[in-house]
């Protein structure tokens, strides 16, 4: 894997599960896949609520920025709501 790209994981994986240690329910579940063409990783929690893109002026806030970063940084993400909580997810291609 290209050392950018294994940067980017590392720096996304740190802000989804730092998420779901700080304001997730239960203990978090963290899934990584790895294909020839694509990086997958989720991290489920027992929490109802959503993580949200802030967007009110990050570079000021204290705090916030992890799902801008992951909104920016990866080829696709999104969040599955599940019984019982939610699976926060990323990908990021390979090339």
């Amino acid at each position: 894997m290209p050392a950018d790209t294994t940067d980017t994981a590392l720096l996304l994986v740190s802000e989804v599960v730092t998420n779901a240690v700080n304001h997730g329910r239960g203990r978090p579940v963290l899934d990584v896949q790895v294909a020839p063409d694509r990086l997958s990783v989720s991290v489920s929690d027992s929490a109802p609520g959503a993580p949200e893109v802030r967007r009110d002026n990050p570079l000021l806030a204290d705090g916030g920025r992890g799902m801008l970063l992951v909104e920016t940084l990866a080829s696709r993400w999104g969040i599955d709501r599940r019984p019982g909580g939610k699976r926060v997810w990323f990908e990021l291609d390979r090339s």
